[in-house]
This record gives structure tokens, sequence and C-alpha cells, in this order.
């Protein structure tokens, strides 16, 4: 322990070899390894770590090439054998740094034939020869097609439970309401902030991905590099290195690298290399066919014949196809050409021929977008300045419906081939609102309006109104057929007085007729029951309706008719269906369609209130009938009885018949003789 004390605290300075002792190489080993130390990042740890590893390969070496062990015991021996090895590591990283500074390939064969300016050309030709080809029959099998759906995927729709939820939530107004409507505001607004990240972050993807694998292609060809680029690439990849281990510039060279990514970002952007437009995708493909199709010789260029646009999606490209002289430009010609184009380029075209000038061309363009149908306005207010200036201006048997797709009123004359009217509107198609208009309108013309209406709510705003007289009881159905017959006993009135006198004029008498189909199985219900011994089975009410309908033309006596089906069985044969020249549909069904209009194609059903189609023979014109509130009309009929000075029976030769009073229900009849026992459910009832 003393020895080794004394050693450690002894001069440490390399002692000089005594003469001829062999051991000279020891000192010249020891002067390059402390110069190396110098040199080297980490001193003598890492001189002694690569000493260590070079040793033992250069004793590995040794074995193989004399196949026995080294004698350690001979000091020479072993020093020559160090040495040996120690020069030929230097002399393996003396070669490797030469060639990593000349870019040449560190290990194997050169993998390209690139040189030190020119860039190389990749696998040689024969490599590509000899390479797996894929058979032909595969290349055309489902099986070898891309895992890729060619079906345009649908429109997301929310589902049914999902809309329910959202309309029960913004519909609550219970306990808890404004906390949930707080809690669904933060939701929505932490929803667009999610979005609108994604899309940020969807944008720098689409800016930056294209960059990233630009540079990554270009890493991957880093063999068919020249030799000066690579070597120039290696030694920024060593600055780099450096200044990152190196604490004194390793800020500077972050700096320096973030810099750098930017520029590189930007400059990728720009000279971005363009990608393969239409026309090279196209063009080749479209020639081999057109080329036949026009006979043209095979070493004929594309360019002197074809013309695509570089994005055929362009509203303003064109392909231009040149003809030769022989092109007779016949049907049959035209159609294989045009065929061509619409079944090779994406879209659709339309050609145009030129064969009359010195050169012969067809040219295609994009066929024109059709043109947004018209629609009729949203919604129309009957009492508007607009209306009602234009009201004042119409003539006697000129009604107002509404307004048509281009913005105009529209009116319908209720005289002539158009003397009655039939409706045949479903529920929710503003039925009533067009009637309660239509009548409001037949009272500025001082009109007598009669009015059976077995569904008891349709006019019901009207009850009372001078000159409206409604018949609403469906248990007092013959009330019913007896108004329909005092029309048609007032028709025969004034077609007596017409013909004697032709210039006689009538003020308007209309019958209006709701849910005609209801009202036929009531009245034929009734008239099973009380016809007379040996009259026909048969309901004579149809035969007076055609008798005013046919009559009452001439003398200012109109039908307007509601009917779900137009069918002659519900008339009793009386053929009523082709009086009926201008029919109103809307909120109709396919099938509904097909009875009453009895042709196709069906239009699309208006699935809006007040949005109505007239058809009158073969033109369908569909409008928006103007629309106010019903008691709004009622005060509007009122109005203009006072200023038209209307007087109930001034204007008939008879007056209409009286309703019969409404029976008393038996539960209440028999309620009222125990006026006792029911006195206090009558008060309850307000009864």
């Amino acid at each position: 322990m003393q020895s080794m004390t004394h050693l450690s605290a002894a001069h440490t300075a390399t002692p000089s070899p005594a003469p001829g002792s062999g051991g000279g190489a020891s000192v010249d080993v020891g002067a390059i390894v402390t110069g190396l130390s110098k040199l080297i990042p980490g001193g003598s740890i890492t001189m002694l770590v690569v000493a260590v590893l070079f040793l033992a390969a250069a004793g590995q070496k040794g074995k193989k090439a004399r196949g026995q062990n080294t004698d350690w015991k001979k000091g020479d021996k072993a020093v020559g054998a160090v040495v040996g090895g120690i020069f030929r590591a230097l002399w393996s990283i003396l070669r490797f740094v030469v060639r990593f500074l000349a870019g040449r390939e560190l290990y194997g064969e050169p993998k390209s034939d690139a040189t030190f300016f020119k860039a190389g050309t990749g696998p040689s030709h024969e490599a590509l020869a000899t390479a797996k080809a894929l058979p032909v029959a595969q290349l055309g099998s489902v099986a070898a097609a891309p895992a890729v759906s060619l079906t345009k995927p649908a429109r997301r729709t929310p589902s049914p439970w999902a809309v329910k939820l959202v309309k029960a939530l913004t519909d609550y107004r219970g306990r808890g309401a404004r906390a949930l409507d707080v809690a669904g505001r933060v939701a929505v607004w932490v929803a667009r902030w999610v979005g609108r990240t994604w899309r940020l972050a969807v944008r720098v993807h689409a800016a930056v991905w294209p960059v990233l694998r630009g540079v990554s292609r270009l890493l991957a060809s880093w063999s068919r590099w020249p030799y000066y680029a690579r070597s120039l690439g290696r030694l920024a990849a060593l600055l780099i290195a450096f200044g990152l281990l190196v604490p004194a510039y390793r800020w500077p060279t972050v700096g320096v690298l973030l810099l750098a990514l930017v520029a590189l970002v930007v400059f990728g952007r720009r000279f971005k290399p363009k990608q393969p437009g239409d026309d090279a995708k196209h063009g080749p493909a479209l020639w081999v066919l057109l080329r036949d199709d026009l006979d043209l010789p095979e070493g004929e260029p594309m360019e002197h014949w074809l013309a695509l646009p570089h994005r055929l999606a362009d509203e303003t490209a064109t392909i231009t196809v040149r003809l030769p002289w022989t092109f007779r430009g016949d049907d049959s010609g035209r159609a294989r050409l045009n065929d061509l184009i619409g079944s090779r380029v994406p879209g659709e075209w339309v050609s145009r021929w030129t064969l009359q000038a010195e050169d012969h061309y067809a040219v295609w363009t994009h066929k024109p977008a059709p043109k947004p149908k018209p629609e009729p306005p949203a919604g129309v207010d009957f009492l508007s300045d607009e209306v009602q200036r234009f009201l004042n201006g119409l003539e006697p048997g000129e009604l107002l419906v509404g307004v048509d797709p281009f913005g105009r009123f529209m009116t319908k004359r209720l005289s002539g081939e158009t003397s009655h009217w039939a409706l045949s509107i479903g529920s929710g198609g503003g039925k009533s609102a067009f009637l309660y208009m239509l009548i409001a309108q037949l009272v500025r013309q001082k009109a007598t309006i009669i009015a059976p209406d077995v569904k008891m709510a349709s006019l019901d705003w009207y009850e009372g109104a001078p000159g409206i007289h409604i018949y609403n009881d469906p248990e007092n159905v013959q009330d019913m057929r007896a108004a329909i017959k005092w029309v048609r006993e007032e028709t025969k009135a004034r077609t007596y007085i017409k013909k004697k006198n032709k210039g006689r004029k009538f003020p308007p008498l209309v019958l209006i007729i709701e849910e005609g189909n209801e009202f036929g199985e009531l009245s034929k219900e009734w008239w099973a029951d009380n016809k007379p011994d040996g009259a026909k089975a048969g309901d004579p009410i149809w035969g007076d309706v055609a008798s005013i309908m046919r009559l009452g033309r001439f003398v200012n006596v109109h039908v307007i008719a509601v009917f779900q089906d137009l069918d002659e069985r519900v008339f009793g044969n009386k053929g009523l269906r082709s009086l009926f020249n201008l029919i109103f549909m809307g909120s109709y069904s396919p099938q509904q369609w097909k009875k009453i209009i009895a042709r196709t194609p069906v239009p699309e059903s208006p699935r809006k209130s007040g949005r109505i189609i007239a058809v009158e023979g073969a033109v369908e014109t569909p409008f928006q009938s103007p629309f106010t509130p019903e008691e709004n009309f009622r005060d509007y009929v009122d109005h203009w009885r006072v200023v038209t000075g209307y007087t109930l029976g001034s204007d008939v030769y008879g007056l209409p018949p009286a309703r019969s009073a409404a029976e008393v229900p038996k539960l209440l009849d028999l309620c009222q003789r125990r006026w006792v026992v029911c006195h206090r459910s009558w008060t309850n009832a307000s009864l």
C-alpha cells in the first residue's frame, strides 16, 4: 500500500526509454495519443474507448491472419501488433473521412451512376426488366382494384331522435331552463372554436405537407444525388450537430434551423412543381381513339388535331378537334365524336361544328347549367296596398288568385269556359284561406254566396255575414239539399228572364260546395232513408248541380266545389267532371293528381300553405295565394257590404231557405228533463 501511495505522488512525466530497450515505438504512440486527446471531444476518455475498440479489432484480425494466438509475453511483437492495428484503424478513419466529405458511398457498391457533378438515374434498366411483372389478367380483375368506393356518400342528415332532442331542449321552459340555455350556448361556442381550430390545422397541413413530402422524396433519392451535393449535405449535418452539442452555439443553431424551415416552406410553396393537367391525363388515351375515328395516319402528332385545356373544370374550358377534309359531318359521324368526348372526358359537353370554313373543326364547351326554376313568393298579404290597388282595377267576374313565379299578379275569370272551378287541396295546403279570399273578392262584386259546408269549420268566420248563407249542420243534410235546389230554381228564373231580355245583367250568385265527396255520401244516405215511394235509387241532387252548371254560365251563376276525388261515380254519373275546366291543386299525392288531372308527369306537390297549381287545359301554373287572418277577412267583407250597398233579396227572385233548428242531442234532452239533478252539471259546464 505504501508503494502505491508513493507511486501516486510521483512525477507523472513519461520516462525516457533506455537505449536499446526496443521501446521507441511506445514513445511515439504516447505522443500521438496525447495530441489526439487534445483535438477530439471527450479527451483521454474518448481515446481510451477508441483504443480498446481498435485493439480488440486488431487482435481479431491478427488471429484470422495468422491462425494462432498472439504471444503477449513477447513485448516487441505485441507492441508491433498494437501499432499496426492503430495505423490500420487510422487509415480506415482517414478513408471514412475522405469518402464522407467527398460525398461517396461509405460502404458497399454505388447505387446509381452519379458522378461528382452529375445526378444519377437510379436502378438500371436491366434491374427493372428483371423485376416481376404483374400478370395481365390480374390488371383487370376486381381483386386488383383499389379499395375505394366509387359511390358518392349520401349527405348526412340528423337522426330523428337528435331532432326531437334539440326541439325538446329548445322548447323547454321549466325549472333550470336558464342554466340549460347557458350550457347549450357554451357547448355551441366550444364546438365552434374546435371547428375553427380543426380548419386551421387542415389549412396548415395543406400548406406544409406537400413541402415535407417533397423533402422526404428528395432525401429518399439520396443515392442519385451528385457527390458535391452529398458532401454539402453531410457538412451541413456536421455543423448542425456541432452547434447543437456545444452549449455556446446551441440556441443560435436552433434559430438558424427555424429560419431555414420557414424559408424551405416558403420556397417550397413558391417553386412547387406543377401537377400534370387534365390535358396530360386524358389527352393520350383520347387521341388513340380519335385517331382511329378520323382515319388519321400513325405518325400524325396529337398537337395538330386535338387541344385540351389544362383544367377541364374551368367555366371557359373548351375541347377543340381539328377535322380532316374527309370528315362528312353527317349525324352518325357527329354522334360518334360526341359519344367519344362524353365517355372519355369528365363532365357534360355540347358541341359546335364548323365545316364550311377553310379549316374544319369541332369545339366542345361545358353544357350550360340549368337556370334555377322560378318560384312564387313565400307569402302575399291580402290587405297590402299593392294588392288592394290591383283589385280596384279588376273587371266584373275577374278574381285575383295569387302571385305567379315571376312576381306577377295572376287572375282567373269566373265566367265563360271557366265559369265553374274545382279545388282539390289537401290538409295544410291553405284551402280555407283560399276560399276566404275568393269570397272576399266576390263580396266586392256584390255576389250572393250559398255554401253547404259539411266540414262545419271551413267558413265559420263568415257565419252571419250579409249575403253569405252557410249551411254547416251535417245532421240537417236536407238544408244543404234545399239550398242547392233553391240555386237551381234561381238559375231557371234567370234563364227565363234572359230569354225575354237578352241584355239583362245579373249580379253574381255563387254556390260553394265544401268537401263535395263527403257531402255526396251524406246526401246519398239521406235520400236512401227519405226518398218517396217509387223514386229512383240514385240521388237526384247531382242532377240539380249539373243543371246549375250548364245553365248558370249564361246568367252569372257559378259553382266552386271542393273535392278530394273527381270521380263520376260520386256525382251519380251526371258528367260534372267535364264542366270543371279550371282546377286548383295543392298539397296532393301522385295518385290524387293522376285521378283528377289524368296525365303525367306528376309535378312536385307544393307542400306549403297557399302554394297552389292552377290547371287549365294543358297549362299548369303555380302561384302563391294572398293571405290574412280570418277575422280580417270578416271585417273586410262587412266593410264592402256597406260600401256596395248590398241589400238582402234585392239581387235574387227569392230568398234562400232558412236553416233548420239544431236538434238537441238525446243526452242533453234527457238531462233537461231532470233539471234538478242536472242543474249543477249545467252550471259547471256553462250550458
